[in-house]
C-alpha cells in the first residue's frame, strides 16, 4: 500500500484485508482508523456518473465492514443494530444476511441465527461466507448431523477455500474428543478444612453418530481438618447424548472411600428456547461434601434443578437449588438467584458484574462438619478483563474480581464477606482455554472470622 500509494483505489480489497489484519493482531485504532478514511471517501452516491444520483455499489461493502468490525471487536449491541438498519434497508444483500446471522450467534441467539441461514441460504444457496455461518449457527444449536452433511457439501464443492478450512477446523474442536480440567488448592478455612485440594478432569470421546460421547471422568482430592485428614478419588464412565436443544448424561462411579461407594450420577439440560435454559442434576456421591464429613465417614446424595434466562451474551438471569441428603441423616436444602451483567464491552476492556443472593436451610441436629441451620449470603462482583495480546483467534488477558457482601448465619449474626481474585486466560485457537490464578478471601463462619487463600487453573483442550 506505501507504494501504491495514490495510484492505488479507495476504497479496494487490500484496505479490507488490512482492517482485518489490524483487528487479528490488536491493532484496533489502527482499524478503525481506516475504517473511517472508507467510510469518508465512499458515499452513498457516485459523484461522477453520466446520470446523476447512480448507487455507489462500494458503499454496501464499506457500511458492512462497519458492522462486521463492531462484532469481531466484541461490541455485539452496536453490531447488532448496525445489521439491523442494513438488512432492512437491503434485505437481500448477502454480505448483511451473513453479518446479522453471525451477531445472532455471538448474541448467544442459536435459533435465531439457524434461521437467519436457511432464510439466506434460500436466497443465496450458492454463497459460500452463507454456508460457513449456516454451519457454525447448527454446532451452536447442538445440530451436529446437519453441520457435518453441510461441510461435507461444501468440501465437496469448494475444497480449497478458506472458509471451509476455518469452519472445518472449529467443527473437529467442537465434536472431537477433549480434555477438560479443574483444579483448585487453598488453605486458612478452618471451619471447612485447614488445607485442601482437589482435581477434577473429564475425558471425552468424539462424537459417534453425531450425538454420543463416552466419558471417564476423574476426581482427586485431599482434606487437612482439626479432626482428621482425607484422601478422596472417584471415577466413573459416563455416556452422553446430545442433539438440538437436548443434552443427556448417565455415569457409573466408583470412590475409594465413604458409604457410597458405589454410586451413579446424571444430568438433563433442555434449551426451551434462546432464552429459556432447564437443567437437572443427580450425584449419588456429591463432590460438595464437606472434608470433615469425609473424615468421619459421611457421605451425601445431591440433587439439583435450575432455571436460566438469557438476554443475550451481556446479560443473563439464573435461579439453583440445591439439596444434600446426608448418610447421618441431615439435610440441607439451598436457594440461589444470581444476574450477570456485562457494562463495558471494548476491543480491549469487559467491565461485569454478578449479583447473587442464596439462603439454604439444614436440619439441626449435632455434626462434626460446618452445619448451620440456616444463613443467607448477598453479594456483588466486579471483574474487569483487559486484552494483552492477539493473534487471529488466539488471545491472552488479564483479569481482576472483586467480590464483597453479607453472611447471615442462624444464632450469630451476619457479617461482612470479600474476596479478590486476579487471573490469566489464554485462549489459543476453536474451544482451546487456559486459565489460572489467585485469591485471597474472608468469610465468618459461626462467629469467627477466616480469612483463606487459593491458587486454581482451568484446561479444555480439544484433542485433534
Amino acid at each position: 500500500m506505501a507504494k501504491g500509494g495514490a495510484d492505488l483505489p479507495m476504497p479496494d480489497d487490500i484496505y479490507f484485508g488490512l482492517i482485518y489484519a489490524y483487528q487479528d493482531t490488536g491493532r484496533f485504532e489502527d482499524a478503525e482508523a481506516l475504517l473511517k478514511r472508507l467510510e469518508e471517501a465512499t458515499p452513498a452516491l457516485m459523484r461522477l456518473t453520466p446520470e446523476a444520483g447512480r448507487p455507489n455499489g462500494q458503499y454496501t461493502d464499506v457500511s458492512g465492514m462497519r458492522g462486521l468490525l463492531q462484532l469481531y471487536t466484541d461490541r455485539a449491541a452496536l453490531a447488532q443494530q448496525s445489521f439491523s438498519t442494513l438488512t432492512r434497508e437491503a434485505p437481500l444483500n448477502a454480505g448483511y444476511a451473513y453479518g446479522a446471522g453471525q451477531t445472532e450467534r455471538l448474541r448467544e441467539h442459536p435459533e435465531a441465527a439457524v434461521a437467519r441461514f436457511e432464510a439466506q441460504a434460500a436466497d443465496q444457496p450458492y454463497d459460500i461466507s452463507a454456508r460457513a455461518g449456516h454451519i457454525e449457527a447448527l454446532l451452536d444449536a447442538g445440530e451436529f448431523r446437519q453441520a457435518r452433511e453441510r461441510a461435507e457439501s461444501l468440501a465437496a464443492d469448494v475444497p480449497e477455500t478458506a472458509e471451509l478450512r476455518d469452519v472445518q477446523r472449529k467443527r473437529r474442536a467442537i465434536t472431537g474428543p477433549r480434555l477438560d480440567v479443574e483444579a483448585e488448592a487453598s488453605s486458612g478455612g478452618a471451619a471447612i478444612a485447614n488445607h485442601e485440594w482437589r482435581i477434577d478432569s473429564r475425558l471425552s470421546s468424539g462424537l459417534i453418530d453425531d450425538r454420543w460421547r463416552v466419558f471417564y471422568d476423574q476426581t482427586l482430592g485431599r482434606g487437612t481438618t482439626d479432626i482428621g485428614n482425607a484422601n478422596w478419588a472417584r471415577g466413573g464412565l459416563g455416556l452422553s447424548w446430545q442433539q438440538g436443544r437436548w443434552l443427556a448424561e448417565g455415569v457409573l462411579q466408583h470412590a475409594n472411600s465413604g458409604p457410597y461407594r458405589n454410586s451413579v450420577a446424571g444430568r438433563i439440560d433442555y434449551r426451551a428456547s434462546d432464552a429459556w435454559r432447564l437443567s437437572a442434576t443427580y450425584d449419588g456421591d456429591s463432590k460438595e461434601l464437606p472434608w470433615k464429613a469425609r473424615v468421619t465417614g459421611v457421605g451425601a446424595h445431591e440433587t439439583g434443578a435450575g432455571v436460566g434466562y438469557v438476554v443475550n451474551e451481556s446479560r443473563r438471569f439464573d435461579l439453583q437449588w440445591q439439596r444434600l441428603d446426608f448418610s447421618d441423616g441431615n439435610q440441607r436444602n439451598g436457594l440461589e438467584l444470581g444476574w450477570r451483567e456485562r457494562w463495558v464491552s471494548t476491543p480491549r476492556f469487559q467491565l461485569e458484574t454478578r449479583l447473587g443472593a442464596g439462603t439454604s436451610r439444614s436440619r439441626d441436629i449435632d455434626t462434626p462438619y460446618f452445619n448451620p441451620s440456616s444463613d443467607t449470603t448477598v453479594q456483588l462482583a466486579v471483574r474487569a478483563q483487559w486484552l494483552n495480546w492477539k493473534r487471529d483467534d488466539r488471545q491472552f488477558f488479564q483479569a481482576v474480581e472483586l467480590t464483597g457482601g453479607n453472611y447471615r448465619q442462624a444464632g450469630f449474626g451476619s457479617g461482612p464477606l470479600w474476596s479478590l481474585r486476579y487471573e490469566h486466560r489464554w485462549d489459543l485457537g476453536p474451544k482451546f482455554t487456559l486459565r489460572y490464578g489467585l485469591s485471597i478471601s474472608g468469610h465468618p463462619y459461626d462467629g469467627a472470622r477466616e480469612r483463606q487463600r487459593g491458587v486454581f487453573l482451568n484446561l479444555s483442550m480439544p484433542l485433534q
